[in-house]
């Protein structure tokens, strides 16, 4: 099989198989240690809602967020892989790094909403998800198009399905729990404006509904990189060197 060229990786993650609690483990760590970076990325993401909440809902603020949703999809993804494969990083080079990879990562979104359309339609909906969820992560650790990444990702999982379900399953509780206690937090802090201040307060009731949810996503995005690197691992036996190599050049 042809690989295909990846992320830019000077000090990639130690290649190795993980078990639910250690990819757990992990994320939380990466994450941590490369706060700054999802803090600051999260900020740019959080400027369509804004925009909503000061404009109001109209066209143009409409256009500005559906069309802004691929560059915020492939800021968290390659932010990810970023922390994963090569280690800390500003966040400038992730930005541009989107803009170039925009229009691969509207392909990977349209998938994303395709399969949340077979969802609300039909049990069917579940495997869709689990077949495309991480499509993303891939595209972000290796070149190619949305078409390539999500038959990768297809490869990788074709002998560790019930794994690396179970892997999504506790990245999504553990994110949806994250989004939770942030937004507590967020919900108490903007109690504690004024309430002299009326318009203040209710956009900032508005911003703890999205906030919190950007600041989470990184944990999923860099623990769906993670279960990449296990099922590579399983898959087709990588080590260090040769995640590295494979990962150089994506961005």
């Amino acid at each position: 099989m042809v690989r295909q060229p990846g992320l830019p990786a000077k000090r990639p993650t130690w290649a190795r198989t993980y078990d639910v609690g250690q990819l757990l483990d992990k994320a939380v760590q990466l994450y941590r240690r490369n706060f700054v970076l999802f803090a600051a990325i999260s900020l740019v993401a959080i400027v369509p809602d804004a925009v909503l909440l000061v404009w109001g809902v109209s066209l143009p603020t409409i256009v500005l967020r559906v069309t802004s949703a691929p560059f915020i999809l492939a800021t968290f993804y390659l932010a990810a892989a970023q922390a994963v494969f090569r280690g800390p990083i500003g966040p400038l080079p992730i930005l541009l790094a989107a803009v170039r990879r925009y229009r691969n990562f509207a392909g990977v979104l349209a998938g994303y909403f395709a399969a949340a359309f077979t969802l609300a339609s039909s049990p069917a909906g579940i495997s869709l998800i689990v077949a495309f969820g991480p499509t993303a992560c891939v595209l972000a650790a290796e070149s190619g198009t949305p078409a390539q990444a999500f038959k990768r990702w297809n490869y990788l999982l074709k002998k560790n399905l019930r794994r690396a379900a179970l892997s999504c399953a506790a990245l999504f509780l553990l994110c949806c729990g994250l989004a939770g206690v942030l937004a507590v937090l967020a919900i108490v802090g903007t109690d504690l404006i004024p309430s002299s201040q009326p318009g203040l307060q209710m956009i900032g009731q508005d911003v703890t509904l999205i906030l919190p949810v950007l600041l989470a996503t990184p944990i999923a995005a860099i623990g769906y990189c993670l279960v990449y690197v296990d099922l590579r691992v399983r898959a087709e036996g990588d080590d260090l060197d040769d995640l590295a190599k494979s990962a150089a050049g994506a961005a």
